[in-house]
């Protein structure tokens, strides 16, 4: 899932020089959209801090990478330790709380700054940010995306043939996301898909279920 924000973070092992490729690359990256650069502290701990507004959604994934090809050419002792830690200072932006931070903090130097004329167009509504919440919440990553995309797919105005709170329904909706929309990876092997299915049933139905059909679930047959 893309957003059309990202509030960043760069701690290079060897600080940002000014005026460096890499501080110049940075910038401009944000100059071809729309967002600010700001630095803070001196010497070997000078960082860059900022937030980019994209016109079209853009998964974090992607943005990350944008900003790792610029160290990678920049600098010299670039490694995938670092590469973690600026990746770990990405955040959705979810309002103008970091934009507000940094173009008021005394001891910021802003280095580049154009922000749209209007910018809450480019954050996630209140619904997109429950969505985010309850991803980050999950205990099971897989279930809850195949859960996400039942919903969008599946949902109440689902125009399926059959019934979503059965097996067979759950086996239809894994076969379109594997062949027809092509959402999720192919499970190849018979087992492996009886299994998904299964466990994907009582993911989603579990709640409403009878206790025979729980212990079932659980016990061996």
């Amino acid at each position: 899932m893309g957003y059309r924000s990202y509030a960043f973070t760069i701690r290079p092992l060897s600080g940002v020089t000014p005026d460096s490729d890499f501080e110049k690359g940075v910038i401009n990256m944000v100059r071809k959209y729309k967002g600010f650069v700001a630095a803070e502290m001196e010497d070997g701990n000078r960082h860059l801090h900022g937030q980019i507004f994209f016109e079209k959604p853009k998964r974090k994934h992607d943005f990350n990478e944008m900003m790792n090809t610029i160290a990678k050419r920049s600098l010299t002792d670039w490694c995938y330790d670092q590469q973690r830690v600026m990746y770990a200072g990405t955040e959705i932006a979810y309002n103008d709380g970091w934009l507000l931070d940094y173009t008021n903090k005394p001891d910021s130097l802003m280095l580049y700054m154009e922000i749209p004329p209007d910018t809450q167009n480019y954050y996630p509504t209140e619904e997109e940010q429950n969505k985010v919440m309850s991803r980050a919440k999950a205990v099971d990553k897989q279930l809850h995306h195949l859960v996400e995309l039942w919903d969008i797919y599946y949902g109440p105005d689902h125009d399926k043939e059959l019934a979503p709170n059965s097996e067979q329904g759950i086996a239809l909706f894994l076969y379109d996301m594997m062949f027809v929309e092509k959402k999720i990876r192919v499970i190849k092997e018979k087992r492996k898909i009886s299994e998904m299915r299964s466990s994907l049933y009582h993911y989603i139905n579990g709640e409403g279920l009878k206790t025979t059909d729980k212990l079932k679930y659980m016990l061996p047959s």
